[in-house]
């Protein structure tokens, strides 16, 4: 009885701590966030006005004003421009992500956790910018 109700309980765990894999629908009325995963929990999202400029997509993402690394944040990307392929990755244990083999164009971008904000906004892949940049967010606590 024990092990049927432990079984049960971590199925459980499993299928609340799982983030769905729905997508938004291609005619999504926010541009931003055409095609991109959706999570089961998401309902706040920030968006960065900026945009990153960096010769290779790569970076960390942290809890906003902290040095604390986001393990298993789910990283997208789409473009470039118009181009609706979509190329994705998790943090590592260091909150650190890479995503290979991204010609230049201009991307959105989309980064998700259970329990934060996802944060959207624009990648600008280019020769002439700095060859140490790299992408830096700090993901809000979800409310």
């Amino acid at each position: 009885m024990k092990s049927l109700l432990l079984q049960v309980f971590l199925i459980l765990c499993l299928t609340i701590a799982s983030p769905s894999q729905q997508r938004y629908p291609s005619d999504d009325p926010v541009e931003e966030l055409r095609g991109f995963t959706r999570s089961f929990s998401e309902h706040m999202i920030s968006n960065i006005d900026k945009p990153f400029c960096v010769r290779v997509v790569r970076g960390e993402i942290v809890v906003k004003n902290t040095p604390d690394a986001l393990v298993g944040a789910i990283v997208q990307i789409r473009g470039p421009a118009e181009a609706r392929r979509i190329s994705a990755t998790k943090t590592d244990r260091r909150g650190h992500f890479r995503i290979t083999r991204v010609p230049q164009g201009k991307y959105a971008f989309k980064a998700t956790l259970l329990g934060f904000q996802s944060v959207v906004g624009t990648i600008i892949v280019s020769n002439q910018a700095p060859k140490d940049s790299a992408i830096k967010i700090g993901m809000p606590a979800g409310v």
